[in-house]
């Protein structure tokens, strides 16, 4: 065996499983005793024993937790908090003079922004309303050409009668699509 199994088996051996057998409570083992069962703590952790054990319980010699190290601590944040207290002002005051100096003409190209933009929107609306027009125009001159054809033509038997349903029907998808444009 290693040098610190053979330490742990006699620390064992006098300590008893190196404090993880449960142990009575000392405040409670007077009503232990007259009830018949005795109230236990938990088991310390292996590292609080093997800390105990070696002095170094918890707030025990730890320069973290004393009173002077804390005390400087505190004082060193103080002054960070105040530096960055002051950074934050000396900040807002060069946000200010920055506005002072740039805001007119930041307002004013923020205006003037969001009238192209609505002048953008206007434009590209018109100009999709004008291509449909101009589309419209264009086969309403075919339409009224296929409606005269319609109405003139008169079948002359079940062939000619068959191409005018055909033709009808192509005209009445065509009636169909301009009426989706809002054309009647």
């Amino acid at each position: 065996m290693m040098a610190a199994q053979r330490l742990l088996v006699l620390v064992s051996l006098f300590h008893g499983n190196l404090g993880f057998a449960p142990q009575v409570h000392p405040a409670k083992s007077r009503a232990a005793k007259s009830s018949g069962s005795p109230t236990y703590w938990h088991a310390k952790p292996w590292w609080k024993v093997w800390a105990s054990e070696s002095g170094s319980d918890e707030g025990g010699d730890d320069i973290t937790n004393s009173k002077a190290f804390l005390a400087k601590k505190l004082e060193v944040l103080n002054k960070d908090q105040a530096k960055l207290a002051a950074d934050l002002e000396e900040v807002n005051k060069e946000i200010a003079a920055e506005n002072e100096e740039w805001g007119s003409q930041i307002k004013q190209l923020n205006s003037e922004f969001t009238f192209l933009q609505q002048r953008t929107f206007n434009e590209s609306r018109d100009a999709v309303t004008n291509a449909r027009v101009e589309v419209v125009k264009e086969l309403m001159e075919v339409v009224d050409n296929m409606n005269r054809a319609r109405t003139a033509l008169v079948p002359e038997g079940a062939g000619q009668e068959a191409i005018i349903a055909y033709y009808g029907s192509t005209f009445d998808k065509i009636e169909g699509i301009l009426g989706d444009f809002g054309v009647t």
